[in-house]
């Protein structure tokens, strides 16, 4: 399986390691989402990890968890439970995290209509 974060699609989805049905056509999710204020992936800010191939359900989930870490964050300053992050694959839960923590980093810009 390739690294995470490579330009070249691998062959399998990178959020979750067995499906049922079978994924579909792979789709690019940008680990810090660009309605979170992440940078585009043509920029010289991409010497982080700009993008990974998801299945349509995997990148859906990773952006599901991104706005509980958000939600979380404003409430009490602490990411969701762990038997609310338990419910999503191990890879799902780190490319999550990873965007979060990327946005955080980045001293926490306003989040677009949608993001």
């Amino acid at each position: 399986m390739a690294e995470w974060g490579t330009a070249v699609p691998p062959p399998v989805c990178q959020g979750a390691r067995y499906h049922r049905p079978k994924p579909g056509k792979p789709e690019q999710h940008h680990i810090w989402p660009k309605s979170w204020g992440g940078p585009h992936p043509l920029t010289p800010a991409t010497w982080n990890i700009v993008w990974v191939y998801l299945c349509g359900n995997c990148h859906g989930s990773v952006h599901e968890l991104l706005r509980a870490y958000h939600k979380w964050d404003d409430w009490n300053g602490c990411p969701p439970p762990w038997s609310e992050r338990l419910r999503y694959p191990r890879r799902v839960r780190a490319l999550a995290k990873q965007g979060f923590d990327k946005w955080v980093e980045a001293g926490r810009p306003p989040i677009k209509e949608g993001g």
